[in-house]
């Protein structure tokens, strides 16, 4: 890792090497400071770019699978999309015992998300207690997660038409100790965060997204809800079973650090609450278990082309695919959250000090892995 310094007429010009350890992932930075403020900044990716849409073509759909889940940290919510998709195509409906359990695991993936990009954050500032109650959490959501998709990696739990095994009795029991014991374990950490003045002097009134500026760079999810503009696809275009379920989406106006930073933590209750109706319909409905019967041979594609809208804790992913009749992808096309939130940095960093860069880049929760493909 290097950061590298150099005299610009008036401006000093800062070249930030990528593999820095505050950075999630490969990305590097050219910044210009004027009078200690970023006047400009350039992002700089493509060191992890593994051509992800092109290894799609003349696969058959199943071989390219494990692709598709590796283009991001967000497994399930990738594999979910690439599956979806397919399922369009193919006219085949999955269960609704795998619609349930697809929700169930995907908000407990969300809850994972969220706590790792506000452990980032206030690994930052905050004291060494807090990162270890964080970690204690996300050790908790990983253990239920792997268990129930028999993978570390969480990988090819989701087929098509429904899922490769039901969630077991004991898991259905961990995830709901976890669940009863989330709000009040994490409540404390919350207090801690709201009475810490260096974590709030270094997120308040930073980093500014405002809705106009989150819409020229078409950017969703927690960062442009965060903005003022309450607009999610759970909602918008509802999938699996989103629409049978009670949840609320929270919002807030200010667009800046703290806003993203408050938001995660109120989306995480949110996911709870959707976790908690998972597991009460599971619970009455035994007999209703996951039974896919699908002869991959027997499939034939009904129509060429379909989109799926997914929405994932960074932000909308959607996924194009194109199918010719030997079951072969001719085309595949993703939109990536962390793609848009990347450019947005142009915007956001400006007025701003190079000490504030990283929370600012944290806060957007950026995966500069989804943003290279």
């Amino acid at each position: 890792m290097k950061i590298m310094k150099e005299k610009i007429n008036n401006a000093t010009k800062i070249t930030i090497e990528p593999t820095h350890p505050l950075f999630e992932g490969l990305a590097g930075f050219c910044i210009e400071l004027e009078n200690g403020k970023i006047s400009k900044a350039t992002p700089e990716l493509g060191f992890g770019r593994r051509n992800i849409e092109k290894a799609a073509q003349n696969k058959s759909f199943q071989e390219f699978l494990p692709f598709a889940e590796r283009i991001g940290t967000d497994v399930l919510f990738y594999s979910y999309s690439y599956i979806s998709s397919l399922e369009k195509i193919l006219e085949i409906e999955p269960t609704l015992y795998a619609q349930f359990a697809r929700v169930l695991t995907m908000e407990l993936s969300r809850i994972y998300s969220h706590i790792n990009t506000i452990g980032r954050i206030a690994e930052l500032k905050c004291p060494n207690s807090l990162k270890y109650e964080i970690k204690n959490i996300k050790y908790q959501i990983y253990d239920i997660l792997k268990n129930i998709t028999n993978d570390p990696n969480m990988r090819g739990y989701y087929v098509l038409g429904g899922i490769k095994n039901s969630i077991s009795s004991e898991n259905i029991d961990k995830i709901k100790d976890f669940s009863d014991n989330f709000s009040k374990n994490f409540k404390n950490t919350e207090n801690t965060f709201e009475k810490n003045p260096i974590l709030l002097h270094s997120i308040k009134n930073i980093g500014f997204l405002d809705t106009q500026n989150a819409l020229e760079y078409s950017i969703t999810g927690v960062n442009l809800r965060a903005s003022g503009l309450n607009l999610d696809f759970r909602k918008e275009i509802p999938y699996l079973v989103y629409n049978n379920l009670e949840f609320t989406v929270p919002t807030a106006f200010n667009g800046d650090c703290y806003s993203r930073f408050i938001l995660r933590i109120d989306e995480i209750k949110a996911s709870l609450h959707l976790i908690n109706q998972c597991i009460d319909w599971i619970l009455t409905n035994n007999n209703n278990k996951n039974q896919v019967n699908i002869n991959i041979s027997d499939v034939a594609p009904k129509c060429k082309t379909a989109t799926s809208y997914t929405e994932s804790p960074k932000g909308l992913i959607m996924c194009r695919l194109t199918l010719n009749e030997n079951k072969e992808l001719e085309y595949a096309k993703w939109r990536t959250p962390s793609f848009y939130a990347v450019q947005v940095l142009e915007k956001v960093l400006l007025e701003s000090t190079l000490d504030d860069l990283v929370v600012i880049f944290n806060s957007l929760d950026i995966d500069t892995m989804e943003a290279d493909r």
